[in-house]
This record gives C-alpha cells, sequence and structure tokens, in this order.
C-alpha cells in the first residue's frame, strides 16, 4: 500500500511480508554484470526472521538484500551466490528509524560490496561497508521489490520502502554515499 506521507521523502510503499512489487528488470549478472541496487527501509520488527528488500532468487543463492537471520545474527545482508548470506553487516537498530542499504555486484571480478547506515536521519555517518568474494546463477528475469523473488511471497519484507534504485553500473561509496545523504535528488536529478 502506497503511503503518501510515510517516507523517508514524501511517499513510501507498506509491506506486511505477505505481496511484493515485481518490477520488469532483470538483475540477473548475465544481463547486469556490474550491478547496484538499494532503498531506503523502515523496518516493522526487530523479530528474527528473513525478510528482503529486493531480489530475484530462484533457488540458487542469487541477488537479495534485506534482513536475513542465518548464522544466528539478525542482520542486514546480501546473498554471495555461492552460499549462505553476507556475514559481518549490521543488525536493524530499531523500527522508528529509516535505514540505507545498498549492494554492488560485479560478476566479472566475482565481486560485491553491501552499504548501510542505520540510522539515516543523523547525517554525517560513514557508509558501513562489507565486502565478498561472490559468483550468481541467472535468478529470475524480474525483481520482487518488497521480497525474494517475484514469483510468490516469500521472505516479504515488513516495514517501508522509499526510493528503490538500481544502476547498471558499480557506483563507488563516493556515489553511494551522495546518495545516502542526497536521496531521490541523487538518484534522479530534477532540472
Amino acid at each position: 500500500a502506497y503511503q503518501a506521507a510515510a517516507g523517508v521523502e514524501g511517499g513510501a510503499y507498506a509491506f506486511n511480508g505477505q505481496q511484493r512489487l515485481v518490477a520488469p528488470i532483470n538483475i540477473g549478472p548475465a544481463s547486469l554484470p556490474q550491478l547496484t541496487m538499494g532503498a531506503w527501509v523502515k523496518t516493522a520488527s526487530l523479530d528474527s526472521g528473513l525478510r528482503k528488500v529486493i531480489g530475484h532468487d530462484d533457488g540458487g543463492w542469487d541477488r537479495v538484500i534485506g534482513l536475513d537471520n542465518r548464522y544466528n545474527s539478525f542482520r542486514y545482508t546480501s546473498f554471495v551466490g555461492n552460499g549462505s548470506p553476507l556475514e559481518g553487516t549490521p543488525e536493524p537498530i530499531s523500527t522508528d528509524v529509516w535505514t540505507f542499504i545498498a549492494a554492488t555486484y560485479d560478476q566479472n571480478l566475482n565481486s560485491l560490496s553491501f552499504y548501510t547506515d542505520l540510522d539515516v536521519s543523523t547525517t554525517g555517518d560513514p557508509l558501513v561497508v562489507v565486502e565478498s568474494a561472490t559468483g550468481f546463477g541467472a535468478g529470475w528475469p524480474t525483481a520482487a521489490i518488497g521480497g525474494v523473488r517475484p514469483d510468490n511471497a516469500d521472505e516479504g519484507w515488513q516495514g517501508l520502502i522509499d526510493n528503490v534504485f538500481f544502476y547498471q553500473t558499480v557506483l563507488d561509496l563516493e556515489s553511494l554515499t551522495r546518495i545516502q545523504d542526497e536521496g531521490a535528488e541523487a538518484i534522479v536529478p530534477r532540472p
């Protein structure tokens, strides 16, 4: 459900874990060997579980970001393509704050970088960056926003999602910091 006044900037979409938006974007490595994707999120629950923000997983640990509780740690993370989600990423801190999350994938270099700012209301915070080797399979040819995969509501997001973005390149820390700081204006500059 769209909520006009609920976003980090303007409106946001509210998810209850049972639905997702399907974006007609193929985020698979054959279509986009280099990819940056992310969003601002506000979780509605700190209960441990599996809740994803963006994904196209078809059962092979494909490109996905969100909350995950594998390894006995509930945290924001990304799949790494050849096994369980990336370790060492931060846990959510509150249901009252907006969090910035993004991931960059480079299939040619087999690299993944995951970026987080747990509370975007405090300005000037550096992004937390965790990196890993990676390699991904094809996944679905469309992407789910608010879920792990576009064909069903598995691992559905609970909370708000705003300003989702996809780039067909690997953005660097400086570019992602600018997006984190400037929001929608940095994603799609207005004249």
